[in-house]
């Protein structure tokens, strides 16, 4: 699934400009996306782990920390990230249409995070403040448990129903 993530990133160019001064980068980016595109639902810190174990973006026998992958995954527009994952789950499902599988069934997954900001609320006609949070909701593909889509909440399903088109 990496060799994929690859070609869909060679496939839409590079969403950040290689880098000119400073100091060089110590591990590929491409790299880096790839692993982020095939990452799922993963925390940071298991896919580091995994990347430790494997031999992907190793350099001098080293690999990306947790936070150099979150860094990283920050700097990823939120425009080229959706049109990588909906790329990557179009070559992935074709490569298991020749099973012959009903590849079409999807489960939607939502989660809440918490911020440090607070907010101003009216409950009960009076205003309170509240801690802000961000809700997230993901598209997956079952069979191959690929991301189809990553969108911020809404109480209608209506942001996710393009994707399926």
């Amino acid at each position: 699934m990496l060799g994929i993530a690859e070609e869909v990133i060679d496939e839409i160019g590079m969403p950040m400009p290689s880098k000119s001064k400073g100091r060089p980068r110590t591990y590929d980016w491409k790299q880096i996306l790839a692993v982020l595109l095939c990452k799922g639902v993963s925390p940071f810190s298991d896919l580091e782990r995994e990347l430790r174990d494997g031999r992907y973006c190793k350099v001098a026998g080293r690999t990306p920390c947790d936070s150099e992958l979150h860094y990283v995954y920050s700097k990823i527009p939120e425009d080229w990230l959706d049109k990588a994952l909906e790329l990557l789950d179009d070559k992935v499902t074709a490569l298991y249409a020749k099973f012959g599988e009903f590849l079409n069934e999807f489960v939607i997954d939502g989660t809440g995070i918490a911020c440090d900001t607070l907010v101003e609320r009216v409950a009960a006609l009076q205003k309170q403040l509240a801690r802000e949070t961000e809700d997230i909701t993901i598209l997956t593909r079952i069979t191959t448990n690929t991301v189809r889509a990553v969108t911020s909440h809404t109480n209608k399903i209506s942001a996710l129903s393009a994707s399926l088109e």
